[in-house]
């Protein structure tokens, strides 16, 4: 896995995985795994009383993570959208298909 700071072309994934207008930002999975709440949904993970618990009244949330082939120098990407949908990409260089 690898921070998104170190990742190609986050703008380009960032656009095809939201829409414009949202004011979602995606969660760095490399930093906080991706959470699902009793419905299936991503939600914001928070400590309370020592224990983790979904904040689902935070707002939309989604995730992305990537990982890096570090023989053939490869990128790879798993989104998850606020709606729950999973998605693998892969980046060919100039911009990330599915």
């Amino acid at each position: 896995m690898q921070a998104v700071a170190s990742a190609p072309n986050t703008s380009n994934l960032e656009s095809q995985l939201l829409p414009a207008t949202t004011p979602v930002t995606p969660t760095d999975g490399s930093v906080t795994p991706p959470t699902f709440g009793p419905r299936g949904l991503p939600c914001t993970p928070v400590t309370v009383s020592g224990a983790t618990i979904c904040d689902s009244s935070g707002g939309a949330t989604a995730f992305w993570t990537f990982l890096k082939n570090t023989k053939a120098s490869s990128w790879q990407a798993v989104t998850i959208t606020p709606a729950g949908r999973i998605q693998k990409w892969y980046y060919d260089g100039a911009a990330w298909d599915k």
